[in-house]
């Protein structure tokens, strides 16, 4: 675990990095490297949904997390997850 806060240049290297891999799919697996890095922990996700209906459209993990977890967000867990609720109204 991170003992210290990211560097502004380390945050300003992630942000950059999940606008591009909105662009270049291929571009995700940096973003996540880039957020455990950030984070000091494993496990980050990035997912996107649908802003009118909240469906969950894509949902990506980290590499150390098996992609059946993110399918098996994709199908179900994302539909009761509070956070897409939250964050639809916001505009």
């Amino acid at each position: 675990m991170r003992n210290k806060p990211p560097e502004i240049g380390e945050l300003l290297n992630l942000t950059a990095l999940i606008y591009v891999s909105v662009l270049d799919p291929s571009k995700i697996t940096d973003s996540m490297g880039a957020m455990e890095a950030c984070s000091g922990m494993p496990g980050p996700q990035l997912f996107t949904f649908h802003r009118d209906t909240s469906a969950i459209l894509e949902s990506q993990m980290c590499a150390a997390v098996h992609r059946s977890l993110s399918d098996d967000y994709l199908n179900h867990w994302g539909n009761v997850d509070p956070r897409v609720r939250t964050l639809a109204p916001i505009r």
